[in-house]
């Protein structure tokens, strides 16, 4: 990740690394958006071919095949949206290339050096990974799609989200009534995620939280609770979703709550959500009649470096 930060930088301009690079402890780092507009950064469609390449190399650096993959169907969307705005003569407020790169701090492979960061962020993704003495962070992680599948080209039909809509459609077909009673989150399915920008931890306790909680499934039921958790966390790259699902385990299963609004179908809306002390994960399919899906995950302690950062502040710099 640092060497794909570093060659990214090596090949900007003064002006563009002017735009791409701020300290670590810039207010830009955690005042973040997934809507559409202008945002600071240096944006995709301001780089040469071989400087976008790079910055979708630091991309990757973060995520596995599913998640690039991922990425790759969102920024088809939004190709497609851009071009019939194009057609009709529309102002261009999409595009897959409205993305901008950040990159806070000094990159550094060594666990000893000062902290560093860095951020791709646009409409419908936001990718945040901050290294910490050592320790890497990845939330907030953002993804999002409108329409939810791509209409036209060669991946046509493609649906960017959907495998995280079927296992949890798949768990919430497993609930009893009863169990549907305690699973239920609200009376009407919210517009929105709840835990957006500057709202990281509004889901962050159980009482807040609700829903049903792991303990009080079947042993099938909390084998698709957690096959759930696993889909999520497999957009990272593999050691980082390998370390998320240790914190999560080390933290309790059993305390793992899963809430649940609206109905079990891609055509009907829908919001879901899975938590636990060291994470929540909301996905929301409310808009667009519903056509617009939103899903995000937090963790509340460690966001921007969080908590990891507070700890080496207190321990090197006491």
């Amino acid at each position: 990740m640092a060497e794909r930060a570093k060659a990214f930088l090596a090949s900007l301009s003064d002006e563009q690394r002017a735009s791409a690079r701020r300290p670590f402890d810039a207010p830009e780092r955690t005042n973040w958006s997934y809507v559409r507009g202008n945002r600071a950064g240096l944006f995709l469609r301001d780089m040469t071919a071989a400087q976008k390449a790079l910055a979708l190399d630091l991309m990757k650096s973060g995520l596995s095949e599913e998640g690039i993959e991922r990425v790759r169907i969102i920024r088809a969307i939004e190709e497609a949206n851009g071009n019939e705005e194009k057609a009709r003569n529309a102002p261009i407020t999409y595009g897959e290339d409205l993305y901008a790169i950040f990159i806070f701090g000094e990159p550094s492979e060594d666990p000893a050096a000062a902290p560093w960061g860095w951020r791709a962020e646009g409409h419908h993704i936001g990718l945040h990974f901050s290294s910490v003495a050592g320790d890497v962070t990845s939330t907030p992680l953002f993804f999002g799609a409108f329409p939810a599948s791509l209409a036209l080209g060669a991946d046509k039909g493609a649906r960017p989200l959907s495998s995280l809509q079927e296992a949890a459609f798949a768990l919430r077909r497993s609930l009893s009534d009863e169990q549907m009673k305690r699973a239920t989150v609200g009376a009407t399915c919210p517009a929105d995620v709840l835990t957006g920008p500057g709202r990281e931890a509004a889901l962050k306790d159980p009482a807040t939280f609700g829903g049903i909680a792991m303990a009080d499934l079947t042993q099938a039921q909390r084998d698709l609770l957690w096959a759930l958790v696993v889909r999520h966390a497999s957009d990272l790259r593999g050691d980082l979703a390998s370390e998320e699902l240790r914190r999560i385990k080390a933290a309790g299963l059993e305390a793992i709550r899963f809430g649940f609004i609206g109905e079990p179908a891609l055509d009907k809306p829908h919001y879901y959500r899975v938590g636990g002390p060291t994470f929540v994960i909301e996905f929301d399919c409310t808009q667009g009649n519903p056509d617009h899906v939103h899903c995000l995950w937090n963790d509340p302690a460690r966001n921007f470096g969080g908590d990891v950062l507070r700890e080496h502040v207190e321990r090197e710099h006491r």
